[in-house]
């Protein structure tokens, strides 16, 4: 019998991986302990620990991504050394920055050849680890941009600019903090690093599982009982995780087969953890990391963002609810049997204390006004406190670990999007960029804001198509938003607009990666999901429409004002889900539906006359249906 020996160069690479894994989880402990001090003590100052930072993620995505995606478990000996220069350049890069900083401000508009050189590498470094990370759409927008730079003498009129030369461009995006260094990787330093700790932290005390029974105490026996508990489920996850992917997996290993098992159709079940899965980035206390941005953008606290945010992100998880009820009537779906289902008491005293570290963040945010990094990181050690003294799920020295690579991971892909981000947006400010666009859609729209707002959510949903929420908000908003505030809606209002639907892209084919993410749980394919969760999900995408017709709904303005906001909202989306499922008390006929359509539309619109109308036409449906299914001796 031969004897099968392995060649020399799979020994070494095979070595490589598992060296690879010790590095990784040393280096995520010292990069989650470097985020602590950092933000507990502003030591370094901000410029440096972005720098810091940056090169954390960069030297992680050439660690953990292969050059060719797909091929995780193929490595040449090529391209371990390419991984191993771009992971010394990635580090040469920060010690020159981090050294030379001080120096590097004042040759702004001067830099000397040594800057151009390493801050062309850092371009390449960022975009290549955005490509491997976050696949090529926002490497070529990137581009695009920067490109734009040289070509502008040569652009039609209205974009045309007197172009830039390298030196310029290097100094804009590498010297300075309008590039690279700016806000944005200011942001994922410092805001979505602290919340992301937290949440990691959180996860590893136990409170996702609670989190799941308690949703089934209190929804699991309704009808369609296992999908309003994704619902719930969904939105109480979404409060400390901020990310859709991660939701839907969090949550859907769990809800996607009760809900398959009661009778719900494959594509269906995983429409639905999509879709609530999604509306974790917009539901306070902990939003998606493109809500933290808005801070900086804005300028505003954070507290104000999601106070701002509650009521839409109530209304969108309450318009699924009502969704999913009348799609379980319809179809004539139960729930799940009170003994299968954990005691509600008793299941919330066995882990009431799952919610101090929450109690801690809203009480350090909203009542004490404080920093909302301070805040988290305070949060974060709440919950190892509750870890420590958990005797069912004890904090040992593994799991500490575990929360620190999650930790690290989920740090990744926001920064180097924040930094490629950043890129474009000095290229916006360097070229005018902004204000160009701004003019073009005025022009186009014929300053018509309901037009403008369509053209807006339009490019959101096709920016999102590939690329992360946060990248979708920045260049949207840096395009975009000025045409909105110009025509009279506030920052605030327009912001939100813009990050709802960079979000809600999420659950819109062809690419809706929230769907994707819930397909292979629910065993269906993609796009049916996709197709399944847009339709469910339809009503999320007027909420955007309404908070900007309606600032009441921003919680703005008087108590009445909000309240009658509310009711007429509520009502709205009542009779939109209604005909959405083709449902109310009983079923509905095409007509009905488009009648029932217009008269949603009426009570989500602002005015007096459209509410009763609208609310005239829902009772009218109500009634005849009660009619109906007295007549034929159903039960609502």
């Amino acid at each position: 019998m031969t004897e099968v020996v392995e060649a020399p160069e799979n020994q070494i690479w095979g070595s490589y991986d598992k060296t690879v894994k010790k590095i990784k989880i040393v280096l995520a402990v010292a990069w989650v302990l470097f985020q602590i001090i950092s933000a507990m003590l502003n030591v370094p100052d901000p410029a440096r620990a972005r720098v810091i930072h940056l090169t954390f993620a960069l030297i992680f995505v050439y660690l953990t991504f292969p050059f060719r995606r797909g091929n995780k478990n193929i490595m040449s000996a090529l391209e371990g050394c390419a991984n191993i220069l771009a992971i010394l350049l990635a580090i040469a890069g920060a010690v020159y920055m981090y050294t030379q900083y001080d120096l590097l401000i004042w040759r702004i508009g001067v830099p000397l050849p040594g800057d151009i050189i390493f801050g062309l590498i850092e371009i390449v470094l960022i975009l290549e680890a955005v490509r491997r990370s976050l696949g090529w759409p926002l490497v070529i927008l990137v581009s695009l941009f920067i490109l734009y730079g040289y070509v502008g003498p040569h652009m039609p009129s209205i974009l045309a600019h007197r172009g830039l030369s390298t030196a310029r461009i290097m100094s804009n995006l590498y010297l300075g903090d309008g590039g690279i260094w700016g806000i944005l990787l200011g942001v994922s330093t410092t805001y979505v690093a602290s919340f992301i700790i937290f949440g990691s932290f959180f996860n590893i005390t136990g409170a996702g599982a609670w989190f799941i029974d308690i949703s089934y105490g209190l929804a699991g026996w309704m009808t369609g009982g296992p999908a309003k508990m994704a619902v719930i489920a969904s939105a109480l996850f979404g409060t400390i995780s901020g990310n859709s992917a991660a939701n839907v997996v969090t949550t859907g290993t769990f809800t996607i087969p009760l809900m398959k098992r009661v009778g719900y159709n494959n594509a269906f079940a995983g429409a639905v953890e999509s879709v609530s899965s999604t509306g974790g980035q917009i539901m306070p206390p902990v939003m998606g990391a493109a809500a933290f941005l808005m801070v900086q953008v804005l300028g505003l606290p954070y507290a104000v963002i999601a106070k701002a945010a509650l009521l839409p992100a109530i209304l969108y998880f309450g318009s699924e609810l009502i969704c999913v009820h009348f799609e379980a009537k319809r179809v004539k779906l139960e729930g799940l049997p009170r003994t299968e289902l954990p005691p509600i008491w008793a299941t919330f005293k066995r882990g009431w204390f799952f919610l101090l570290p929450i109690l801690v963040l809203l009480y350090l945010i909203f009542w004490q006004q404080l920093s909302p990094i301070f805040a988290a990181l305070v949060s974060a050690f709440v919950s190892l406190l509750i870890a420590v003294f958990n005797k069912n799920n004890r904090l040992n020295v593994k799991k500490l670990i575990e929360a620190c690579k999650d930790a690290s991971n989920n740090m990744i892909q926001v920064a180097v999007a924040c930094a490629a981000a950043g890129i474009l947006v000095g290229m916006v400010s360097l070229t005018g960029l902004g204000f160009r666009i701004s003019e073009l859609i005025l022009y186009i729209s014929g300053e018509n804001l309901m037009i403008t707002l369509v053209l807006s959510a339009f490019a959101s949903i096709i920016f999102g198509i590939g690329m992360p929420t946060t990248a979708v908000y920045i260049v949207v908003s840096s395009l975009i938003a000025p045409a909105i505030v110009e025509l009279g809606v506030p920052a605030l209002a327009a912001h939100l607009f813009i990050f709802y639907f960079a979000c809600i892209s999420a659950i819109t084919p062809p690419v809706a990666v929230a769907a994707y993410a819930a397909a292979p749980l629910a065993k269906a394919d993609p796009m049916d999901v996709g197709v399944k969760a847009f339709r469910l999900g339809l009503v999320a995408f007027i909420i955007p429409f309404m908070f900007v017709d309606n600032q009441a709904l921003l919680l703005e303005g008087s108590f009445l004002t909000i309240f009658s906001a509310i009711i007429s909202s509520t009502l709205g989306i009542c009779a939109l889900s209604g005909a959405v499922t083709g449902w109310l008390i009983s079923d509905l006929k095409l007509w009905e539906r488009v009648v029932l359509f217009m008269a949603a539309l009426g009570m989500l619109k602002v005015g007096l006359a459209t509410d009763i109308v609208g609310f005239v036409v829902l009772v009218f449906f109500i009634i005849k249906n009660l009619r109906r299914n007295k007549a034929a001796g159903e039960a609502v």
